[in-house]
């Protein structure tokens, strides 16, 4: 055993003397102060103060394990999501595509995002078989692999997202890391062990780690791995060798640790707080609760990649930025009083302040001590040669091997000072009453006098090329004059109308001229050839409220002004023609307003702000890349969450959509840049709605309201500190129109106005027609008066014409008659003469006979067809009355009487039933004949029958046959038909459709 320990000593200080790294302390002066550190305590985060664990997703947020449930922060803002049952959690591990494994007590599961960005918990409690139902708190989870691992007191379990492995130690495990690919676990009285092929081994000396915990490994170079124990320290272990890792300080209880940028290495305590050291070894910077942490107790450790360092504790959260481009000295550093002058003599840092002199002292951290002798209210510092002078409320003092030596009792109290470039060996000093000088003698300075003609106080002064004085009063605005016999002759100078510039009347006489600057008004020039000062646009580009310029020999230089409602610092160059300004020379805004500046170099800068000593990196490497993307955050629709952003929107599937009443969005949006968070800036643009994107501003959420339905596009950028704008976030949404305005609504509406015009159309051609019709109608109605009077004329000239006609006619063949009936009386005896008497009288019966017929188709009033039908059954009982054959008839409809008939068919029907009756009586030998009608409508017949011996078609009657009769009915459209067989015989007369509106005419 002794001889092990001996070996091991050896080879530690073989390794010491090899080792480049972290082994060699380096003995230098550390410039560093105090790191930035924010708090975040549970009113802030609304949740459990308790954090065990955090993690961080590929867009940058943040999550903690909370004893409240799963804590997360954007930069913006926090949000907490509820275990179910109100569990705490212990551990979390986030994974590459978003999910959340947490561990609990006897609780294992995941968050995942739903289609709507909204985490989501999924508990694998469930899984675990009966003998793990309580495997206790989950401390650690690692993904090894495709599988997860959970540690607890009790046990280690595997999840391979089909079924549980596990392994119980024999005494209990600490925590498992992954590291180059391997696994690692710590087994107490054990040492540290390796998981291969699902078996736990010691790895080769893990024994060496049995007696004290294991606490972190993290890759160092090559195969090597720095090991963390909870009381020894660090080890450098490659599987061959364990070589203990010398720090400036050593650590005990250590509970995290991890590798920062430049090499830097972080290590969390359990009860001191935080250790930052250098890659030497050197400590850099040790914080606590009296440095600013909330808590010293730690719990876990995550280092951002921008450097940055989250410590979950039990008092909350504490983030301590990364390699910030500025460094704060509070005045518990050894001095004290608001800071008025700064500058660097002989590789120190010396102060002016309210309350005296200080100078830099050896020792980490950057301590003062007062300047011996210099307790006097100090105001400006000069470098002159090489000495240090110094403008105190005193006078004027030389700070010389740490001691400030008063030039003269005889003094004001001075302001300012000014090396002559004109005057060699010579000073300024403006003071409460005017000008003064020092000269340089014999290696010494001395006070040699005021200088005349000006009695008011000078706070700032320049000299220009040709040796004039320009000088800042309090009282008397800016002066310009030269130095003859000892006294100043000078010339006020208008600035904006007024001579008066105020108590911070400042002055800079720059490699391109002279400038003035007052808190009261914009940068100024002066015009010689017009005597009047103007606003200076040559440095800035534009006019420019400044408050302070400060600049050195070589060209540098800070402009201090006001801009957009905050301050701003710009940093200069000189190219030899103008000055080349950084876009965005600081990363961060200083925590106040600066008062004074002191270039020290290219790199280094110096500010006053109030007590606060400022160390400024001018030129830092921010990182690569642009950092994490933007995100949008949170949508809101009517104040409801519609989206959560758990994920990517422009990944979302399906657009979303909204109604169009009362639309309203309010888009919440955050880049997770924590370094110089404040001055992150964001710029939108809503496609489909605005012109163009917005301007860059600091508000992180969007409304917008009432917006026209259609696609939309919702895009967002971000740009840090540093300028880098990084990818837009995009979120696509759609606004449904109203009711009135969908696609069916316009279909329907299409559908009203083809049917409103159909309907117009109809309409219109009704009325149209109707006009017509009644226009027609009108005309027919004109037509039928027209023809009523007509018939009605023709009527009254047949009716008149058959009375007439009859009166004379009958009246004649009356009267032949009557003198043929007294001369065939008279001629009884002659036979010959009685039988021509007797022929003529039937002839006279004859023509009687064919008169009233004649008369009768003529008489107007005996149109009918009912007329029609009387008039032949009157001719037939006529024919039968003195003949053996009974003739009858049954009637004829009433109706008949409305059916019109005209001439042609009275007479030609009329004529075809008296041939049907004369043959029957002259040739059938009937005893029986009958006349009928048959109607069924459309049709109508009339009939004569008789039963006699037939019809004789080959006889005539008169002349007038069977082919008369059938020429009558053609000429009347009718159908002739007879039926004729021995005792019965039938003359069916079929005519065509008459209706009670047929007129004479159409007949």
């Amino acid at each position: 055993m002794v001889k092990t320990f001996h070996t091991l000593l050896l080879l530690c200080i073989l390794y010491l003397m090899a080792s480049p790294g972290y082994g060699r302390a380096q003995n230098h002066v550390n410039v560093h102060g105090t790191y930035d550190v924010e708090n975040f305590l549970p009113a802030d985060y609304n949740g459990n103060s308790q954090n065990w664990f955090a993690g961080r997703d590929s867009n940058g947020t943040l999550f903690f394990a909370n004893s409240g449930g799963l804590l997360e922060y954007d930069g913006v803002n926090w949000r907490l999501t509820a275990m179910p049952g109100g569990q705490a959690l212990f551990s979390l591990k986030v994974l590459p595509d978003g999910t959340i494994w947490v561990g609990g007590h006897d609780e294992i599961g995941f968050f995942k995002a739903d289609p709507g960005g909204k985490l989501v918990y999924n508990s694998l409690g469930p899984t675990l078989p009966d003998s793990l139902k309580s495997p206790g708190r989950i401390r650690k989870i690692v993904l090894f692999g495709n599988n997860l691992f959970f540690r607890s007191h009790k046990y280690l379990l595997k999840w391979d997202h089909k079924k549980w492995t596990v392994w119980k130690p024999r005494t209990s495990f600490y925590k498992p890391f992954v590291v180059n690919g391997r696994f690692f676990i710590w087994e107490a009285k054990k040492g540290l062990l390796e998981l291969k092929k699902e078996h736990l081994a010691l790895v080769s000396g893990g024994e060496f780690f049995k007696k004290d915990a294991v606490t972190a490994i993290l890759p160092y170079s090559g195969k090597r791995l720095l090991i963390a124990t909870w009381d020894k320290g660090f080890f450098l272990y490659d599987s061959a060798s364990i070589h203990p890792l010398p720090l400036q300080t050593d650590i005990p209880r250590i509970i995290d640790a991890a590798v920062l940028s430049g090499g830097r290495l972080a290590v969390l305590t359990y009860s001191r707080g935080l250790f930052i050291f250098n890659k030497g070894g050197s400590l850099a910077q040790r914080l606590d609760s009296r440095s600013g942490l909330a808590d010293d107790h730690g719990n876990h450790l995550l280092a951002g990649s921008g450097g940055d360092i989250w410590l979950s504790n039990n008092l909350g959260i504490s983030r301590v930025a990364g390699e910030l481009p500025y460094t704060v000295f509070k005045n518990n550093r050894g001095y004290s009083g608001k800071i008025r002058g700064i500058t660097k003599h002989k590789g120190k840092i010396y102060l002016a302040t309210s309350d005296g002199l200080f100078m830099q002292t050896d020792g980490a951290g950057l301590p003062f001590r007062p300047v011996e002798g210099g307790n006097a209210s100090a105001w400006f510092l000069l470098r002159a040669g090489e000495s240090l002078l110094a403008a105190t409320n005193d006078g004027v003092m030389a700070i010389e091997n740490g001691r400030a030596r008063l030039l003269s009792t005889d003094q004001s109290k001075t302001f300012f000072l000014l090396s002559s470039r004109h005057r060699p060996n010579t000073v300024f000093c403006g003071t409460e009453d005017g000008l003064a000088r020092l000269r340089l003698i014999k290696g010494r300075w001395q006070f040699a006098g005021k200088i005349k003609g000006l009695e008011n106080e000078v706070r700032n002064m320049v000299e220009d090329t040709n040796g004039l004085l320009w000088l800042g009063t309090r009282n008397a605005g800016y002066l310009r004059g030269r130095i003859e016999n000892g006294q100043l002759l000078f010339r006020p100078l208008t600035v904006n109308n007024s001579r008066r510039a105020g108590a911070n009347a400042g002055l800079a006489r720059l490699k391109n001229g002279i400038f003035f600057f007052s808190r009261l008004g914009r940068l100024n020039r002066y015009d010689t050839l017009s005597g009047r000062f103007f606003a200076d646009t040559t440095l800035l580009g534009k006019p420019a409220r400044v408050f302070n310029i400060s600049h050195d020999p070589a060209g540098r230089l800070w402009v201090l002004r006001h801009r957009d409602k905050r301050n701003q610092y710009h940093y200069a160059r000189w190219d030899g023609e103008k000055y080349l300004f950084d876009e965005e020379p600081f990363s961060k805004p200083l925590p106040r307003i600066a008062q004074t500046v002191y270039i020290e170099n290219d790199s280094i800068s110096w500010f006053g702000a109030g007590s606060m000593l400022i160390r400024y990196k001018t030129r830092i490497n921010p990182g690569p890349g642009p950092g994490y993307p933007t995100q949008i955050r949170r949508v809101y629709f009517r104040d409801s969450v519609v989206f959560h952003g758990h994920k990517p929107a422009e990944n979302m599937r399906v657009p979303y959509t909204f109604p169009h009443p009362n639309n309203a969005l309010r888009f919440e949006y955050a880049r997770t840049s924590f370094l110089g968070a404040e001055g992150n800036r964001y710029r939108y643009y809503l496609e489909g709605y605005d012109p163009g994107w917005s301007a860059w501003s600091t508000e992180t959420q969007k409304n917008y309201t009432n917006l026209y339905e259609g696609d939309y596009r919702f895009h967002v950028q971000s740009m840090d500190v540093y300028g880098r704008i990084n990818r837009s976030a995009l979120f696509v949404f759609s606004i449904l129109p109203p009711l009135y305005r969908t696609p069916a609504a316009y279909f329907i509406y299409t559908l009203l106005l083809i049917l409103g015009v159909i309907t117009v159309d109809r309409v219109r051609s009704l009325q149209i027609k109707r006009k017509t019709e009644r226009e027609t109608t009108r005309k027919l109605q004109e037509l039928e008066r027209i023809n009523h009077a007509r018939g009605e004329a023709r009527r009254q000239i047949r009716k008149n014409t058959s009375i007439d006609f009859h009166d004379e006619l009958g009246h004649i063949l009356t009267k032949l008659s009557l003198m043929t009936e007294l001369a065939r009386r008279a001629s009884r005896n002659n036979n010959d003469v009685s039988r021509y008497l007797t022929n003529i009288s039937r002839g006279i019966v004859d023509l009687t006979t064919g008169v009233k017929d004649f008369v009768w188709m003529l008489d107007s009033e005996k149109d009918t067809l009912y007329d029609t039908l009387i008039r032949i059954k009157e001719f037939g009982d006529s024919l039968f009355e003195y003949s053996s054959i009974s003739f009858k008839t049954p009637g004829f409809p009433q109706s008949f009487d409305k059916i019109k008939t005209d001439t042609t068919l009275r007479r030609n029907m009329t004529m075809i039933f008296k041939e049907a009756m004369n043959n029957c009586l002259k040739y059938s030998g009937a005893s029986e004949a009958e006349l009928f009608v048959i109607s069924e409508p459309p049709l109508l017949e009339v009939r004569f029958r008789d039963n006699g011996g037939g019809f004789k078609p080959d006889r005539d009657g008169g002349g007038y046959g069977l082919g008369n009769m059938k020429r009558r009915a053609r000429k009347i459209g009718a159908t002739l038909a007879i039926e004729s067989q021995p005792g019965k015989t039938v003359v069916i007369l079929k005519l065509k459709p008459l209706s009670s509106q047929n007129t004479p005419d159409e007949l």
